[in-house]
C-alpha cells in the first residue's frame, strides 16, 4: 500500500514508496557517464528523479507508464526538488491500487452513474435499449466504465472522467434536442454512450489524446 505520496515529500528525505513512470529517458553528465532521467507521478502530483549509478542496466528494468517502487533521497536542484533513486524494481498492475495514481472526478461516481442510467431509460427504441443493458448489467464493465480517465492528456484525465465526459454529453444531447424537430434522441443518445462502452470495454485507460 502507497504511503508517502509527493506533496509529503520534504527536502533531505529518505523516501521509499511505489510511483507511475510519466517520463524516461537516458541522459549523459558533462563528463560524459550516463545517467537515468525520469518524471513520477501519484494523484498529488508530480516530480523528478534521477538514476546516477548503473544507469544503463537499470533502464532495462522498467517502461514508461510502469509502476516502480523505489528507494531514494530528496535533494533539491536548482530549487527543484528532485529524487536521487538508489534501488528500484518494477510493480506488477495487480498490486496496484490506481486511485493512489490519478486524481478523481470531483463528482460523486455513483451520483453520476445513476444520472445517465435514468438518462438511459428515456430511450425508447428496444433494441438500442437492449444492446446498452448487457453492458449495465455486466458490473465488471461497470467497474471499468466510472474508473476510467475519458483521454489521456487532453480531457478528463482522471478517475471517473470517462463517466463525467459521457453524462455530459448525453445532458448536452438532452438539452439542445429539445430545441429541434425531427431528431432521432434515441440515436444521438445512444452513439456517444456506445463509444464510451467501448472504450471502457477496451481497457479503461487508452481513451482518446
Amino acid at each position: 500500500m502507497k504511503t508517502v505520496f509527493i506533496t509529503d515529500i520534504k527536502e533531505n528525505q529518505k523516501v521509499v514508496s511505489t510511483f507511475l513512470v510519466q517520463q524516461k529517458s537516458m541522459s549523459r553528465t558533462k563528463a560524459g557517464s550516463p545517467y537515468l532521467n525520469l518524471t513520477l507521478a501519484d494523484k498529488t502530483g508530480e516530480i523528478k528523479a534521477r538514476v546516477w549509478e548503473q544507469a544503463e542496466y537499470v533502464t532495462q528494468l522498467f517502461q514508461k507508464d510502469d509502476f516502480i517502487s523505489l528507494e531514494s533521497t530528496s535533494v533539491t536542484y536548482q530549487n527543484v526538488l528532485q529524487l536521487n533513486i538508489t534501488a528500484l524494481t518494477r510493480c506488477p498492475p495487480s498490486e496496484i491500487d490506481i486511485t493512489d495514481y490519478l486524481p478523481e472526478a470531483e463528482r460523486d461516481r455513483d451520483e453520476m452513474l445513476n444520472e445517465l442510467t435514468t438518462i438511459i431509460e428515456t430511450i425508447s427504441n428496444p433494441y438500442l435499449k437492449q444492446l446498452l443493458d448487457l453492458f449495465w448489467e455486466d458490473q465488471a464493465f461497470i467497474n471499468l466504465f466510472t474508473s476510467a480517465p475519458a483521454a489521456k492528456k487532453l480531457h478528463h484525465v482522471y478517475i471517473g472522467g470517462l463517466l463525467e465526459h459521457t453524462t455530459s454529453v448525453a445532458n448536452l444531447i438532452l438539452t439542445i434536442g429539445s430545441h429541434y424537430g425531427g431528431l432521432n434522441l434515441d440515436l444521438l443518445l445512444f452513439f456517444p454512450i456506445e463509444q464510451a462502452n467501448d472504450v471502457a470495454s477496451s481497457g479503461a485507460a487508452t481513451g482518446a489524446e
